[in-house]
């Protein structure tokens, strides 16, 4: 339930924004000849989480937020993010909806997707290389070291 001045409360729930300013306007048709009513979410939030650079609740003004957007706003893709999966799930009707997408693929533009609803989550996974990348460079540079001072002691 909405308060609105002179027509007072309107239930909305369940309502799209656009059913809501369509319902409203017709409210006030009774009161104002040609209402313009206009209707945003002031807490459009979405969850990104996963291998971009800050983590988090994604809170935005705009109601029309894409994926891409939300994933700018968490800081960018991290260096080993799986930019051809990437989990969305999404709330509906009750049950938790699951969808993987690739955003290289020009098709998801067009896709139910593309645009975020709200408290959407966001998950980018990580390649699989990632283990290799994150732990072996350490772990080589370490066993090299380790052998070439085994060698150098040998030597002498």
């Amino acid at each position: 339930m909405i308060e609105f001045p002179a027509i007072g409360k309107v239930e909305v729930a369940g309502l799209t924004i656009h059913e809501v300013a369509s319902k409203l306007k017709e409210l006030a048709n009774d009161y104002v000849q040609e209402p313009v009513v206009k209707v945003r979410l002031l807490n459009f939030r979405v969850t990104v989480l996963g291998e971009v650079n800050a983590e988090g609740i994604v809170q935005n003004f705009n109601n029309r937020l894409t994926v891409m957007e939300a994933i700018a706003l968490a800081g960018g893709l991290g260096e080993v993010a799986d930019r051809s999966n990437v989990k969305i799930i999404r709330q509906r009707e009750g049950h938790s909806e699951v969808l993987y997408v690739n955003l290289l693929e020009e098709r998801f533009m067009t896709s139910d997707y593309f645009f975020l609803h709200q408290n959407d989550i966001i998950i980018v996974s990580p390649l699989k290389q990632r283990p290799f990348r994150r732990y072996f460079g350490q772990n080589v540079s370490l066993f090299l070291t380790s052998v070439s001072t085994l060698l150098l002691i040998i030597n002498l």
